[in-house]
């Protein structure tokens, strides 16, 4: 009778790299050939899940510790924001003028009396005088007539409560943010803007490590895209502006920011979430942060051109091997290019691309301040390669980015994946979809009025601006909700650099998710509004086995 040797529980022990290599040696020195012909999909190069802000876990197969692609989320303690003992160095202004923000606009303030006893070295000092230091962006020191007059800039609607005999004059005004500019571009100023260092722009950076089996410290690509509120079906928040909260939808599009952290260059980053609207002035802990899916990826080189990985440094530098050796990158103005080396694709059978943005911390004090130090959007995808556009930070940046192309011939039981237009402008554009179709096919149908509008305004108007995303079904079911990864993409040069791109998923089901990309552009002259905007989608879970087969 045939003899059967079982090496599954050797095996069971090495990393898939070790195992090939067993396979490898195996056959030949012995001539056995111990590989499978059905070998699972995705095995060893994919890991996800979905998870409560907390990190604990919501997909099924996470508590199955015999599953390869399960990930285990912990919480870090929580990214300090630096305070300095000096808040200012009025040895070395920041801009000409008076300070601004990012859209030139002028700061909330307090001025002083104007009394002589007030010079340059004075004015820091008044400042500080005040409560609510952390939201006084920076000041201006002004010399009139011998007379010194001092100006402390604070963000919108944070001037202080507590007020100086000194205080002549206080005034709102609608800068926000980090100061970014000055108002003199001559080069003649007499008067100059200093940033308060110790402003904080942020709430605390809450970090998550990754744990899953055979993980090693190399750079390696992860992605996270947030779920608002139910991830159940929930008709009457699939009506809702997506990024509404608590009943207001004021700048919450700039909270729940999720990036990569990275503390090594040579080494892999941890998931990081951070707040810079409304809520970065309450206490931000891992319970008051909505769920997400969560992906990484490593490729191993296992599928060709159908499924390739890279991290990308702020230097232009690919910092894993498969990147080094399938990419070719160039930086250029206020983005990445990204061309393939040894392959492209069909021009009617273009792959998905995903991105996401990884903060290279290379000081513990320097993270991103800013939304738009990490605001990105997709804004190429063709046969010979993608582009990334990023926000245009005026402070040093240190943003990189985490991508992965899936091709037209991977497999698609456990990643289905595609480049979504329906409900905006680009509608008429249709890309290749594999193993997904998406809901409303009539543009029609997109917003609950009929409303061919592109846009609609999201302030200074009663009426909320309610979108019904897009429903992605998939062709087959997975065995439980799948991770749903999506990608702002906005084709060409469209992309107002003052906007800010979000995606975020509404509700997952085993057979559907509806997901809202859009993008918030905010305007100190007109009303801000929102504009829906395509996405590039992926969902990844176990496939569904009906019982018995």
């Amino acid at each position: 009778m045939p003899i059967r040797y079982e090496l599954g529980s050797l095996m069971e022990f090495m990393l898939y790299e070790g195992s090939i290599a067993f396979i490898a040696a195996v056959k030949d020195v012995f001539g056995i050939d111990l590989s499978s012909n059905d070998e699972p999909i995705l095995e060893g190069t994919v890991h996800h899940g979905v998870y409560t802000g907390p990190g604990d876990p919501l997909s099924s197969h996470t508590l199955d510790p015999n599953d390869d692609s399960r990930v285990l989320m912990q919480v870090d303690s929580t990214g300090a924001i630096a305070i300095l003992d000096e808040p200012y160095d009025t040895t070395n202004p920041s801009f000409d003028g008076i300070c601004l923000d990012s859209l030139e606009q002028q700061y909330s303030f307090v001025k002083s009396v104007a009394l002589a006893q007030i010079d340059l070295q004075a004015c820091p000092e008044f400042c500080q005088d005040f409560n609510r230091l952390s939201d006084q962006v920076g000041f201006t020191f002004v010399e009139n007539a011998g007379k010194g007059e001092c100006f402390c800039w604070y963000d919108n609607g944070k001037l202080p409560t507590s007020l100086s005999e000194l205080t002549e004059q206080i005034r709102e005004s609608s800068g926000t943010g980090p100061v970014n500019s000055g108002d003199d571009t001559s080069g003649t100023s007499t008067y100059f803007c200093y940033i308060n260092k110790n402003y904080q722009s942020r709430s605390a950076i809450v970090t998550y490590s990754d744990v899953w089996k055979g993980k090693t410290p190399k750079p390696t690509a992860i992605f996270a895209t947030p779920i608002r509120l139910d991830i159940a079906p929930n008709g009457d928040e699939e009506l809702e502006f997506p990024f509404k909260k608590d009943g207001s939808q004021s700048d919450t599009w700039n909270d729940n920011i999720y990036f990569a952290l990275t503390k090594s260059i040579n080494l892999n980053g941890v998931l990081a979430v951070t707040n810079f609207g409304e809520s970065r002035k309450s206490y931000t802990g891992s319970s008051s942060l909505p769920s997400f899916s969560f992906l990484t990826i490593d490729t191993l080189r296992r599928y060709g051109a159908s499924f390739l990985s890279g991290v990308v440094a702020y230097n232009g530098l690919m910092r894993n091997s498969e990147g080094i050796d399938e990419f070719d990158v160039e930086k250029g103005g206020d983005a990445f290019i990204f061309n393939y080396s040894t392959r492209s694709y069909d021009i009617d059978k273009l792959p998905t691309v995903l991105a996401f943005p990884n903060w290279f911390s290379i000081k513990d004090e320097h993270y991103p301040q800013d939304t738009v130090d990490i605001t990105f959007a997709i804004s190429e995808i063709s046969a010979t390669g993608f582009q990334i556009k990023h926000g245009p930070s005026s402070r040093d940046s240190y943003l990189g980015f985490n991508f992965a192309v899936i091709g037209p011939d991977m497999p698609k039981e456990n990643i289905k994946h595609g480049i979504i237009t329906q409900c905006t402008r680009f509608h008429g554009t249709i890309y290749p979809k594999y193993g997904i179709s998406v809901e409303p096919t009539d543009f029609a149908e997109c917003t609950p009025n009929g409303s061919l509008s592109y846009w609609v305004f999201i302030q200074n108007t009663e009426t909320d601006p309610d979108q019904l995303g897009v429903k992605v079904v998939f062709d087959s079911k997975f065995a439980d909700i799948p991770s749903v990864i999506a990608t702002p993409y906005i084709p060409g040069n469209t992309w107002d650099l003052l906007g800010i791109p979000r995606c975020v998923v509404e509700s997952i089901t085993k057979s559907s998710a509806v997901v809202k990309c859009g993008q918030i552009i905010e305007s100190a002259d007109i009303a801000t509004t929102y504009e829906p905007i395509p996405f590039t989608f992926v969902a990844v879970g176990n496939k569904f086995v009906p019982a018995g087969v």
